[in-house]
């Protein structure tokens, strides 16, 4: 593992940590001691190892007074001293300190800038405001402050990410909230009002902003409140995550969804059914079994099964109301969970599901297939709903269905 060289560019990173034992680390801040990656720091024992012994007790007299102050500031803690980095290579640091929650418990965010490259008399000029404007600009991570969402200042790292042509294009904006999707507006604007009535002291969060083309992006911010020329304002530090937030969003839906039939599995309806079902009084089950599906595989082959349940299940979420829930519980069997004024409204759906099936036009390589389906139909109107006794009742009635000639469907409303 090489060590940063010495001609790096000041830079400006930030962690969390806990009586010096790190939560969160940015990978600016491990380049600027030496680290490859965050994940190194993150496996440090504490971060003392990263400053200069003979700062550890200003070090640890600082974090006891932000912790045990009682009070929390309203502006950040600002210090210069001494780090070393992994190889025990000097560093001058300055840093500034917020008290913040972190899981629930205190813990205190750092930003540091790395001013190694500035001897020590240019080091007194970074406590000038303008040149502390002036590190954050070159920062490679997103940073703004704005006092009600009008910016004061913004460096060319968001700029970037937010694909806009120039910070004269961003500055020339009447309002931050042009860029703020409409279903986080609101939650923006009170987190704004909370930090500023000092209500809160910071805000961890990920966002979704508009960028200039039109597409949605996804920051995680941290934000606080800052005296910027004698007045309060917001300033935030952003990280572009919208490749993983993206991700993260496409692995839990394929959690809860069937891969081949794109409706819910087993694990999703359940997962939604269980949360939901204690908010209506009548719910209904219906257990869906396509009859003689074996012999659509073994006459015609698997790749026509594969095309019948996904027919199927188009066809069936064509049909359903907005209330319902259409799953693949295994096989060639289906499920549907849906609220209910009266139980003649689950055997309309029933009915009218058996019937299209029956008559729809599955035609797999222009070779018509005959298919029908078998339906169990289970009833509860009473709290709280009993999940899997309603599904082993409609698995019940379903294989009466089939025993009785197939193609229809069977209700007992009277089970709960």
């Amino acid at each position: 593992m090489m060590p940063l060289t010495s001609h790096q560019d000041p830079s400006f990173g930030i962690i969390i940590h806990r009586n010096f034992k790190p939560l969160f680390v940015n990978d600016d801040y491990a380049h600027i001691f030496g680290f490859n990656s965050a994940e190194e720091v993150m496996a440090l024992s504490s971060i003392f190892e990263l400053i200069d012994p003979t700062f550890h007790e200003v070090a640890q007299d600082n974090y006891n007074d932000l912790i045990q102050g009682g009070k929390i500031p309203k502006t950040p803690t600002i210090r210069s001293f001494i780090n070393q980095d992994k190889d025990g290579r000097l560093l001058s640091i300055i840093a500034f300190d917020n008290l913040i929650e972190w899981e629930g418990e205190p813990a205190v965010q750092v930003n540091v800038i790395n001013i190694d490259m500035l001897d020590h008399e240019h080091t007194k000029l970074l406590k000038q405001e303008q040149k502390y404007k002036d590190l954050f600009w070159n920062s490679t991570q997103g940073f703004i402050v704005h006092r009600n969402f009008k910016l004061l200042m913004v460096n060319p790292a968001f700029a970037k990410m937010i694909k806009a042509d120039s910070i004269a294009q961003l500055m020339a904006m009447d309002s931050l909230k042009c860029i703020i999707t409409q279903d986080g507006l609101e939650f923006a604007i009170e987190q704004n009002r909370k930090l500023m009535n000092n209500e809160i002291s910071d805000s961890d969060v990920v966002i979704a902003n508009i960028d200039f083309e039109g597409n949605i992006k996804y920051f995680h911010i941290l934000e606080s409140k800052i005296d910027w020329d004698g007045e309060p304002a917001i300033q935030i530090s952003l990280i572009d995550v919208t490749e993983t937030h993206l991700l993260e969003k496409k692995i839990r839906y394929q959690a809860c969804h069937d891969p081949l039939t794109d409706v819910l599995n087993r694990r999703g309806i359940l997962n939604i059914v269980e949360d939901k079902q204690s908010q209506h009084e009548q719910i209904a089950c219906l257990l869906l079994d396509l009859d003689d599906f074996k012999n659509i595989n073994d006459q015609y082959s698997h790749s026509a099964g594969d095309f019948v349940l996904k027919e199927f299940a188009k066809l069936c979420s064509s049909l359903l109301p907005s209330s319902a829930y259409l799953g693949r519980w295994g096989g060639e069997e289906f499920i549907i969970f849906n609220t209910i004024e009266k139980p003649e409204d689950a055997f309309s759906m029933a009915e009218t599901i058996r019937n299209h099936c029956e008559n729809h036009a599955f035609t797999y390589q222009n070779q018509p297939l005959k298919i029908t389906v078998s339906i169990g139909v289970s009833i509860s109107a009473t709290l709280p709903h009993n999940i899997d006794k309603m599904i082993s009742q409609a698995d019940k009635n379903m294989y009466l269905a089939k025993n009785a000639g197939k193609n229809k469907y069977l209700a007992n409303h009277n089970d709960k």
